[in-house]
């Protein structure tokens, strides 16, 4: 039997040139999830999060605030945009970024208070963010394209 993802979503990979990778799964209703692949150095070498930080150039995507059917004022991402940086407890820091270009509906605010939540580290999520590529991120933010 295939997985909710299977059905559900469209799932895409990006790499990055520092092996940094992420996924994006577009679900049918254009809602994209964002989040760490497994071939991230934090999943692929079992790194403990101390922190994730969504306090970006000045304005924290935790302040983000989307209203009504349409989902309106979210903040516009570009692909290279960040989207939180993650700091591991061996020191090492990565910056997570959106992937696609979108509006940014929500973040998986639980990160802040239990970076665990991050596989890899103790926990059982990936850190995902959601995000909608169909017309205006499991764990950290949503846009909309």
């Amino acid at each position: 039997m295939r997985s909710l993802i299977e059905r559900y979503y469209e799932e895409a990979f990006f790499e990055s040139p520092c092996g940094e990778d992420q996924y994006v799964n577009q679900h049918t209703n254009g809602i994209c999830v964002i989040g760490v692949a497994p071939g991230h150095p934090i999943l692929a070498e079992k790194k403990r999060v101390k922190k994730v930080n969504f306090d970006i150039t000045n304005k924290s995507r935790l302040d983000n605030k989307v209203v009504g059917k349409g989902k309106k004022g979210g903040i516009w991402l570009e692909a290279a945009t960040p989207l939180c940086t993650i700091e591991c407890e061996d020191g090492s820091l990565y910056t997570l970024r959106c992937c696609i270009r979108g509006s940014l509906l929500e973040v998986n605010d639980r990160l802040v208070q239990q970076p665990t939540l991050i596989g890899g580290s103790g926990g059982s999520g990936d850190g995902s963010s959601g995000s909608s590529s169909g017309g205006s991120g499991d764990g950290s933010s949503g846009s909309s394209s």
